[in-house]
């Protein structure tokens, strides 16, 4: 039993050292024995278009700024193309027929975020490529992308929003590089422009705030008019200003310069009309304010001036009025001291009789005073009640308003589950409606 473990640990380990030179001579004839340049792009024939397939893997939606309107999201972007100097034929190799290598080795398409919000535009970490016996690489490099998105919020905290990431090529354009969506051939139609299901959702760790309710992705194509290209000077020499004559042909004025110069004309028309009337307006407004100041001037020196507002009575009488009589009683004869002192009752009485109406005359007004600002206090507290139900009322309305019309409420889209729709994607994709909708 023991000479049979020793035979089969010895064939694995044979076998394993075996394939591990194979690599290594497969790694070493790639990179060195074929004088592979990492720096051209990898086609037989300068003209050849590079078909490059694309394909983005989320794996989570880290940070959605509603202020900054900046989203962050954990992504793998994923590209796979074929190099025809990386072939090989397997059997001559100890069958290896894939082979990782490290990218800073191979030719790798600088495709790059344009709507990129913060940090790199470019891939950063350089993780190993899977090239196959075929020629065809792919390189499934992760990364962190902070991308702008216009973010409404109209409809919060139940709004939608539609973000989009732009990937396009920088350093080629679409004669010698052209960008297809890696599952293109899923639609058995040919070339499309637009898949319905366009990113995959493999491992997506969903967001607690936002749910992801579709993900389609799409091709966009841009042909360069005659608006993006300058002329050189010789052809506006020769075909602008030397042949018309000579063909006796005039070259007719563009719409644009002939409504320039409309406008032009127009603007200094008004212009001459306005200065004109501001010169006529002036002089009579100029008349008119003299004769006014001067009207002024003269009902101003007829006004008499208006007297001062009065003195309020104060119950504050002159201390040198209130001479005590009684203290010169014995200055007097006794008759003329009575009748001093019947002076003097019956004018205390007099003046207790004085105070008494006064006190009766001004109660009433002071309490009719309390009683109206007591009133007064009460209508400040009912329009202060009403204007509270009026505002109430109003802030319900129109955030019933508002919050009814934002199109989620009644959306019955269900947010998209990792699980199934990568399962639906790969094992039932007949079915699958991957095209996007003509909207």
């Amino acid at each position: 039993m023991s000479i049979i473990l020793l035979l089969l640990l010895q064939f694995v380990y044979v076998n394993r050292s075996v394939a591990h030179n194979a690599a290594k001579l497969l790694f070493d004839e790639l990179m060195k024995g074929r004088d592979y340049n990492r720096l051209i792009r990898p086609v037989r024939n300068s003209t050849d278009i590079l078909d490059i397939k694309v394909g983005l893997r989320l794996a989570q939606l880290l940070d959605v700024d509603e202020k900054n309107q900046i989203i962050t999201a954990n992504v793998l972007l994923i590209q796979e193309w074929r190099d025809t100097k990386l072939g090989w034929n397997p059997s001559q190799y100890g069958n290896v027929t894939r082979i990782n290598i490290p990218s800073e080795d191979l030719w790798l398409p600088d495709i790059v975020l344009y709507n990129n919000a913060d940090g790199d535009y470019t891939i950063t970490l350089r993780t190993k490529a899977t090239v196959s016996w075929d020629g065809t690489i792919l390189w499934e490099p992760p990364a962190v992308f902070k991308f702008q998105c216009e973010i409404n919020i109209e409809y919060f905290p139940f709004d939608q929003q539609v973000c989009k990431l732009k990937f396009g090529i920088w350093s080629y354009d679409g004669t010698q590089v052209d960008l297809k969506h890696i599952w293109t051939e899923l639609l058995h139609r040919g070339e499309e422009d637009c898949i319905k299901s366009g990113v995959d959702l493999d491992g997506y760790y969903p967001n607690q705030e936002w749910d992801l309710m579709g993900a389609p992705a799409k091709k966009t194509r841009i042909y360069r008019s005659p608006t993006s290209h300058s002329m050189p000077p010789w052809i506006s020499a020769v075909f602008l200003d030397f042949l018309p004559p000579i063909l006796l042909m005039k070259r007719p004025r563009s719409k644009k310069e002939a409504s320039i110069w409309k406008d032009e004309e127009y603007v200094l028309g008004r212009k001459r009309m306005h200065d004109r009337r501001f010169r006529q307006e002036e002089i009579v407004y100029g008349d008119d304010d003299v004769d006014e100041e001067d009207g002024l001037n003269r009902v101003s020196s007829t006004f008499v001036g208006v007297p001062r507002e009065r003195i309020q009575l104060a119950n504050k009488l002159c201390k040198e009025c209130n001479v005590p009589i009684r203290n010169r009683r014995g200055n007097y004869p006794a008759n003329v001291q009575k009748a001093i002192d019947g002076l003097l009752f019956v004018t205390k009485h007099l003046k207790d009789d004085d105070s008494q109406r006064l006190v009766r005359e001004f109660l009433p007004t002071v309490y009719y005073r309390l009683i109206e600002r007591e009133e007064w206090k009460y209508v400040a507290l009912v329009i202060d009640r009403l204007f509270f139900l009026v505002y109430t009322s109003l802030v319900c309305v129109c955030s019933l308003s508002l919050l009814l019309q934002a199109p989620s409420l009644f959306n019955s889209a269900v947010p998209i589950n990792s699980t199934v729709y990568t399962d639906k994607l790969f094992t039932d994709s007949n079915k699958v409606d991957l095209k996007c909708p003509n909207a």
